[in-house]
């Protein structure tokens, strides 16, 4: 019997000052309601959006002071990367606040 691979998914929420996360869900809508709700339960009472939903690979937010840039890709490490990169484009003083890898798992 050939190996089954189920997708891992993982979003990221932000708000003015806070970030929400969730990893390894196993469907889109289900990583994006947590990490909705995570950063929910941290704004207070600034409204969150949702940054970016991934799946199967990594995800970074490197937050500078003026806001933040979300990468993703398969190598956490170039993730993390290419996420200050692009902040420090934008924004000053650039940081990764958050990476993380949503991977498929065997079933």
């Amino acid at each position: 019997s050939e190996e089954q691979w189920e997708e891992r998914w993982g979003a990221i929420a932000t708000a003015d000052g806070a970030m929400g996360q969730a990893d390894s869900k196993s469907s889109k809508q289900e990583a994006e309601n947590e990490a909705l709700a995570d950063c929910t339960s941290r704004a207070g009472n600034q409204p969150c959006k949702l940054k970016v939903a991934y799946y199967n690979q990594c995800v970074a937010l490197s937050w500078g002071s003026e806001g933040n840039v979300a990468a993703r890709g398969p190598d956490i490490k170039e993730v993390e990367q290419s996420a200050t990169e692009k902040c420090s484009e934008s924004f000053s003083n650039c940081k990764i606040y958050y990476s993380a890898c949503s991977l498929p798992v065997r079933n």
